[in-house]
């Protein structure tokens, strides 16, 4: 009886796993079919998602090379921190007077009074490399203006363009003598460019003051 009954559920068994191959062989016939049909479109529908996901793909490296070279320009590229200071023959040091004969502009007259010498006669600039890579040299664009203490207005003006080809370590800085005072009451000195440039002759632009810089002097050594 039991050898029966096991025979029955192997027939059943058999009967539906042939009417469900049919169905399967059916449904895939169909899907074929179907496929056969809309192989264009279908083809189309894969080329289109393939172009987005190149499209997304390129998009994210452009994020990462922007975020890398943002990275790169908050890490290594420097500030300068500038300053006017009257220096006294006692308080000079040598080492940080570069290029004493670069200092040339328009003169007219009076070309005597714009020599450069290092000594307490002259009003010098402060160059601050705060930052962590060295600078090679400087481009230096001045004005100065010589002024009549009684009336308090301008009667001469010297304009300045030097180079000072100074390497500047990080967290150091150099001295550079802008103009010879002692013949003028009172000078007025306005800085209209600071540009500054690294060993590989790439400026660096966070270092290079977008304003001018005005200083005035009345305190100086009478001649």
């Amino acid at each position: 009886m039991k050898i029966l009954e096991v025979i029955i559920l192997l027939l059943v068994v058999f009967i539906l796993g042939i009417y469900e191959f049919s169905n399967l062989k059916l449904a895939l016939i169909t899907t074929m079919k179907l496929g056969n049909r809309y192989a264009g479109l279908l083809s189309i529908l894969t080329s289109l998602i393939l172009a987005y996901a190149t499209w997304q793909y390129v998009k994210m490296g452009e994020k990462t090379l922007n975020f890398m070279k943002e990275s790169f320009e908050k890490e290594y590229e420097e500030d300068i921190k500038f300053m006017f200071i009257e220096r006294k023959r006692d308080e000079v040091k040598e080492e940080f007077i570069e290029n004493e004969d670069l200092l040339v502009g328009e003169f007219d007259n009076d070309k005597q009074f714009m020599s450069v010498a290092p000594d307490e006669t002259y009003l010098y600039i402060n160059l601050f490399n705060s930052g962590r890579r060295l600078i090679s040299h400087i481009q230096l664009n001045y004005e100065v203006n010589i002024i009549n203490p009684r009336t308090e207005s301008v009667y001469n003006t010297y304009q300045f363009k030097v180079v000072i080809p100074a390497t500047i370590q990080p967290n150091d800085y150099i001295s550079y003598p802008l103009v010879y005072i002692r013949e003028f009451p009172e000078v007025e000195i306005i800085i209209k460019s600071l540009r500054s440039f690294n060993g590989l002759g790439k400026e660096q632009l966070f270092n290079s003051p977008k304003k001018s810089l005005k200083y005035k002097n009345k305190n100086l050594i009478s001649p």
